[in-house]
């Protein structure tokens, strides 16, 4: 079992709610989960000296589709998938992966020093870039993708949230 906290919308880089909302109970956020509002899910098993979370993952969800972000233990962004939901099921469509110079100091993502990013269709196709600290992108295109039974996953129910904060349950054979 985790430790979450729920907000209709987090500030990652400023660690609390957006402004002019605040956190939501279970029972608020079940609420916005079954209608498909935007809602936040956070990691809170670390909490900031302020009592926010200083979550190692956070995940966003609207309209069944969901962006899952994790970071370091000093709140880097250092990944993040998006799961599009398509024919009822979800579709891992997008993983990113953010380096930066060094593992002790925060860094935005728009700071990091490398991105890989691979974008996945369900037709079997896809893209690969790399850009480097030199902002030099390289794009690579795929067809016929092997195992793309792979990027698909049934929702989540409430609460449910271990599928999609697995880093590596699907993203690690593109590192």
């Amino acid at each position: 079992m985790f430790i979450v906290r729920y907000t209709e919308r987090w500030v990652s880089g400023r660690r609390h709610p957006f402004p002019g909302t605040d956190y939501l109970s279970e029972e608020q956020a079940r609420a916005r989960f079954a209608a498909g509002e935007s809602m936040d899910v956070l990691d809170a098993t670390r909490l900031t000296d302020e009592g926010h979370p200083f979550p190692r993952w956070d995940i966003g969800q609207i309209h069944g589709q969901f962006r899952v972000a994790w970071h370091n233990e000093v709140g880097s962004q250092v990944q993040e998938s998006d799961y599009l939901l398509v024919d009822g099921r979800l579709f891992l469509a997008r993983v990113s992966e953010y380096g930066y110079p060094d593992d002790e100091t925060e860094y935005d993502r728009l700071d990091a020093s490398t991105v890989t990013t691979a974008r996945f269709k369900p037709d079997g196709t896809g893209t690969l870039e790399l850009t480097d600290e030199s902002d030099r992108t390289e794009v690579t295109y795929f067809k016929d993708i092997p195992d793309m039974h792979e990027h698909w996953m049934d929702p989540p129910t409430f609460g449910e949230w271990t599928a999609l904060i697995d880093r590596d349950y699907r993203a690690s054979r593109y590192r």
